[in-house]
């Protein structure tokens, strides 16, 4: 005997869907008998969200997460499913602005610092192994440690939004560590890459300009007809 975990209706094994709702009983479907054992054993959704756009109701801008599942033992539907945004708009301006996550700024810096900076390239070892993508210290993890095209070292946070209160004095620790252990004879200076300032950290920062520097990212969205 087989139940709609969406409906609740009972039916026989063999059906293709169920009598009550219509939903396939592929999907919806789980053993009756095994509800009453506390985790419930359903198959498993398709692997890509986009299988079935219409019953995963996935657009482009998002993706959805399944909680890990062990021997095929999955929480309910209403649990396990959540939603992740890839990519937030703001249709404000024109062309509209793509505004990435913390995640995402920190990939596409490290794999492109020049887009940073001109001439901006990741730290590299004695041995001339780039190395400064999350560049450990006794200070806290580097974002992105840098050189630029003058040979200063740049010391780069792109902090999660409730690390913002803390950058500036996160970046002057990283930056004194940098400077004692790693520079020599180099200058050393920092970038700090956040949505907006809080007004508090935005008067240290001021304090700090001509050691610390403050940016945004900003993507613009357009689109462009092709000519047949």
């Amino acid at each position: 005997m087989l139940m709609c975990h969406a409906c609740n209706t009972r039916f026989r094994e063999g059906e293709a869907a169920c009598p009550s709702c219509g939903r396939r009983a592929s999907e919806h479907a789980v053993d009756a008998d095994a509800t009453t054992g506390g985790a419930v054993r359903v198959k498993l959704p398709p692997a890509h969200p986009m299988e079935d756009p219409v019953k995963n109701e996935t657009t482009l801008a998002e993706r959805e997460v399944v909680d890990p599942v062990l021997d095929g033992e999955v929480s309910p539907p209403s649990v396990r499913r959540k939603r992740e945004p890839l990519l937030a708009f703001s249709r404000d301006s024109n062309p509209a602005a793509v505004n990435l996550a913390t995640r995402q700024i920190r990939a596409l810096v490290a794999d492109q610092p020049e887009l940073l900076e001109a001439g901006l390239q990741i730290f590299r070892d004695s041995g001339q192994k780039p190395v400064g993508v999350g560049f450990e210290t006794p200070m806290g993890e580097i974002d992105l440690l840098g050189q630029d095209s003058q040979g200063q070292l740049v010391v780069v946070m792109i902090p999660e939004i409730q690390e913002i209160n803390n950058a500036v004095s996160g970046m002057l620790q990283r930056i004194g560590w940098v400077r004692k252990h790693l520079a020599g004879d180099k200058g050393v200076r920092g970038v700090v890459i956040v949505e907006q300032l809080p007004e508090a950290v935005a008067y240290e920062a001021a304090g700090l300009s001509d050691l610390v520097s403050f940016g945004s990212v900003r993507i613009a969205l357009t689109f462009q007809p092709i000519d047949l």
